[in-house]
């Protein structure tokens, strides 16, 4: 419903949770606005096959997220679209130093902040440490077929969390060859 409101004029619709009748929405986006389903749920994947440009997948094992690829898969032929256009991808709480205790204890911080649970439950879905460290973990997943990855660093200021992505980002290039 989205993409016909920014492409299209006077939209009406009636579906099961909403309705719209002669709808337009001003201003309409420059270039196509990919939609990005997240979650871990059948029902997730099955909707980023049937309706998404791309999936974003969290707390994952590589052969999970494998698994996730296969069912979107599914979901897109069984909806009469291309598999191959929909980008996979995966995002990851973190924090980078070079001491693992440290950037063990920043993410600890800010995922138990959040979430209000132990640290310990998301803990084996995390990669802190040094960059290299980090790469290395995300490593299976971009072999498994993810092409984005979306980290949440958490560290001591924004401008520390943005240098922290960059060192991850190039640690991932240096082993990519």
């Amino acid at each position: 419903m989205l993409k016909r409101l920014w492409t299209e004029d006077g939209v009406t619709y009636a579906g099961r949770h909403f309705q719209l009748d002669d709808v337009t929405v001003y201003p309409k986006p420059f270039r196509p606005v990919p939609i990005f389903v997240g979650g871990r749920s059948d029902a997730a994947l099955r909707r980023a096959g049937r309706l998404g440009d791309g999936y974003t997948g969290i707390w994952l094992t590589p052969d999970r997220f494998r698994e996730a690829a296969e069912r979107i898969a599914e979901a897109a032929l069984a909806a009469g679209r291309d598999p191959a256009e929909i980008e996979l991808g995966m995002q990851y709480w973190t924090s980078v130093s070079d001491v693992r205790d440290e950037a063990r204890a920043l993410v600890s911080e800010g995922m138990e902040s959040t979430y209000r649970m132990p640290f310990e439950r998301f803990e084996r879905y995390t990669p802190f440490g040094a960059p290299g460290e980090i790469a290395e973990y995300l490593a299976p997943f971009i072999e498994a077929g993810a092409r984005h990855i979306n980290l949440v660093p958490v560290q001591d200021s924004p401008e520390a969390a943005m240098e922290a992505a960059a060192k991850v980002r190039e640690a991932l290039r240096a082993g990519s060859g």
